[in-house]
């Protein structure tokens, strides 16, 4: 009976706000643990949620044209361009997608992405 009036009550309060967007770098890091789980638990389901995680960024967080990784995605892409950090656990969570499949497709996304990083974000006078 107590759980009922703290529930009810619970439920009149104002919910918190819901933080829906798509951050690349999290992508990135989830991109990494499903490839990983799809080649040490032998499960296909993990390779295909990893595959559709990399598929959303390329059309959606990714400008072809302009090799520009873009930092998140809620309804439409944000204007704000990918940190070093969007950049770099995207390009490791295709590197290990490249590992569990082998599809050219994801080494060389990569190495698109890390020729674009090096050109945003490297420092000649301290590397």
């Amino acid at each position: 009976e107590s759980c009922g009036k703290l529930f009810s009550i619970r439920n009149k309060r104002p919910r918190p706000r819901l933080d829906d967007k798509i951050i690349a770098a999290w992508n990135g890091l989830m991109i990494s643990a499903f490839a990983r789980a799809a080649q040490i638990l032998d499960d296909a389901a993990y390779l295909t949620a990893a595959v559709e995680a990399a598929n959303f960024i390329r059309a959606n967080l990714y400008d072809e044209s302009q090799k520009i990784l873009f930092r998140s995605y809620r309804g439409e892409r944000s204007e704000i361009e990918g940190f070093a950090d969007d950049y770099a656990f995207v390009i490791q969570g295709l590197l290990d997608l490249y590992e569990a499949c082998f599809e050219p497709r994801w080494l060389k996304f990569a190495l698109e992405l890390q020729q674009q990083m090096d050109a945003l974000f490297w420092d000649n006078a301290h590397g």
